[in-house]
C-alpha cells in the first residue's frame, strides 16, 4: 500500500515536538488535554461550592424544625411568661424562615434531611423530661447556644459570597451559562435570604441571653 502525504505549498515538514499547530490544522492532543484539564479544575471547584451550599441549607433547615419543636416544648412546658412567649415567636420565626429554606434547597435541586440530626435530637429529648423553672434554664441556655451557632453560619455564608464575588453580585471569572441559570438564581436568593435572616437571629440571640441570665439568675437564689 502507498501512503500519502497531503501538503500546503509544496511542504510536508512535520511540526516539531510540543509546537502548537497553525491556524486551521486540528487541535492536538496536547491542547485537548490542557483544555480537559481546565474543565476538570472548573468541576471540582464547583462539585466543591455545591457542597458546601447544600450543607449549609441542610443545617440551617434542621435548626428551623428544631427550633419550631422546641419553641412549642417551650410555650407547653415553661413556667416563666416571657420563656413561654420566646417559645411561640421560635415557633412562628423559625417555621416562616424553614418555608423559606425548603423553596430555595427545592430550586437548587438539595435534599433536605427527614428528620433532627443528633445534636438537636439530644436537645428536645432531654428537654421533654423537664418542667416548670428547669425547663425554662435549660431551654433558654440551649438558645442562647443555637443561635450564637447559627449567626457564626450566616457570618461565614456572607463571608463566603462576598469573597467569591470580590464584594459584588457576580462571581469573579464566571462566564454566563444557560444551563446554569437556576442554580445561579437560587444561590442568589439564598444569599439574600442570609442577610435577611441574620439580624433576626442577632435579635433573637440577645433577647435569649436576656432571659437566660434572669431565669438562671432566679434558679441560684
Amino acid at each position: 500500500m502507498v501512503a500519502f502525504t497531503l501538503s500546503c505549498g509544496g511542504s510536508n515538514q512535520t511540526p516539531r515536538p510540543g509546537a502548537e499547530p497553525d491556524e486551521g490544522q486540528p487541535r492536538t492532543a496536547v491542547k485537548e488535554a490542557r483544555d480537559s484539564e481546565t474543565i476538570n479544575h472548573d468541576a471540582v471547584e464547583t462539585e466543591h461550592t455545591d457542597a458546601e451550599v447544600r450543607n449549609f441549607v441542610a443545617a440551617m433547615v434542621n435548626n428551623a424544625t428544631a427550633e419550631v419543636e422546641l419553641g412549642g416544648l417551650a410555650a407547653e412546658r415553661g413556667s416563666d411568661a416571657e420563656v413561654k412567649q420566646f417559645g411561640r415567636d421560635m415557633a412562628r420565626d423559625h417555621a416562616r424562615s424553614g418555608a423559606d429554606l425548603k423553596q430555595i434547597a427545592d430550586r437548587l435541586t438539595i435534599a433536605l434531611p427527614a428528620q433532627l440530626d443528633d445534636k438537636h435530637r439530644a436537645i428536645t429529648e432531654r428537654l421533654v423530661t423537664l418542667r416548670g423553672s428547669s425547663f425554662d434554664r435549660e431551654y433558654m441556655s440551649a438558645m442562647v447556644d443555637a443561635h450564637q451557632h447559627v449567626l457564626s453560619s450566616l457570618e461565614e455564608q456572607g463571608a463566603m459570597r462576598r469573597g467569591k464575588t470580590g464584594g459584588g453580585g457576580r462571581v469573579e471569572g464566571a462566564k454566563p451559562a444557560a444551563s446554569t441559570d437556576t442554580a445561579t438564581n437560587g444561590e442568589q436568593v439564598l444569599s439574600e435570604w442570609a442577610a435577611r435572616t441574620l439580624p433576626v437571629v442577632q435579635a433573637h440571640l440577645e433577647r435569649a441571653r436576656e432571659i437566660y441570665e434572669r431565669v438562671n439568675g432566679a434558679g441560684r437564689r
